[in-house]
């Protein structure tokens, strides 16, 4: 398993069409990436998190800020919870890596000692797909592949896992 603690998350700010401060402390959002999923909503403890990502904070530093305000959580479950809310984060666009993406080797490859395994991530399958395009390739004659595989319609599927590509 890949130790977290140590990467830098940074926000992409060029990957939000807009965002807007509620006065209950959570921060609306809209995703370049992702203009499907509409406006998004995350709460003070998310925002507070994405807040945190300025390419000099480390994950771990990001998990003691909120130990020092929220008494009675574990160390381990709020290690999760604000690993999970990156990653969330990273697939609509919002935050890069300073360095290496420790997500990919976490979340992407497992490796079960004779085999290893790799998901793509909608990048990569948008990628894919488009040298594919340059070759000569069956494509099922009842879809029109300009629409079912535009980028956008690409990190539809993968982003909810409604389809499986390779």
């Amino acid at each position: 398993m890949v130790d977290i603690i140590n990467y830098l998350p940074k926000l992409d700010e060029q990957n939000l069409l807009y965002k807007r401060l509620e006065e209950d402390g959570s921060l609306i959002f809209l995703s370049k990436k992702h203009p499907e999923t509409q406006q998004l909503s995350l709460n003070d403890v998310g925002r507070f998190i994405l807040e945190q990502c300025n390419g000099k904070t480390t994950i771990g530093e990001i998990v003691n800020r909120i130990l020092k305000e929220y008494y009675g959580a574990s160390k381990e479950k709020i290690t999760n919870d604000v690993i999970n809310i990156l990653h969330s984060l990273w697939r609509f666009g919002l935050i890069q890596w300073i360095g290496e993406n420790p997500l990919l080797s976490l979340f992407y490859n497992m490796n079960d000692g004779d085999f290893t395994f790799k998901m793509l991530y909608e990048d990569q399958v948008i990628e894919t797909l488009e040298k594919l395009k340059k070759k000569q390739h069956f494509i099922n004659p009842y879809i029109d592949e300009k629409i079912a595989y535009s980028e956008t319609a690409v990190r539809q599927k993968v982003f909810i896992f409604i389809e499986t590509f390779f």
